[in-house]
């Protein structure tokens, strides 16, 4: 005699994705882009202007453990790393979003 197995069909529930919430001062990946000014409310250079040059992000390659860091168009985790450069002086400084994000001292300008 055959096995008989019953198939029961479950409707997934879509969980709908939280509205983004925009701060000045906590930024959202989604305000950053190429050209977005920030102030730098530090101690070392409080009130300058600084400017986002480059993003880069990670990608995985086709072996394992094979990582890229490759030029993207907008932020897309926590780890990238975006290059500032200081409108009056022309500093340049690497910093990743995760720092920049939770941190006070950067703000959107």
């Amino acid at each position: 005699m055959a096995k008989r197995t019953k198939k029961v069909q479950k409707k997934a529930e879509s969980r709908v994705k939280p509205e983004i919430v925009l701060d000045d001062i906590f930024f959202h990946k989604s305000q950053l882009n190429y050209g977005t000014k920030l102030v730098y409310y530090g101690r070392w250079e409080p009130m300058s202007t600084w400017e986002i040059v480059d993003i880069k992000s990670h990608f995985l390659g086709k072996e394992v453990g094979d990582v890229k860091i490759k030029k993207v168009n907008q932020v897309r985790y926590l780890s990238d790393s975006l290059t500032l450069k200081n409108t009056v002086t022309y500093e340049t400084r690497i910093l990743t979003f995760s720092y920049m994000s939770y941190s006070a001292i950067w703000r959107l300008a």
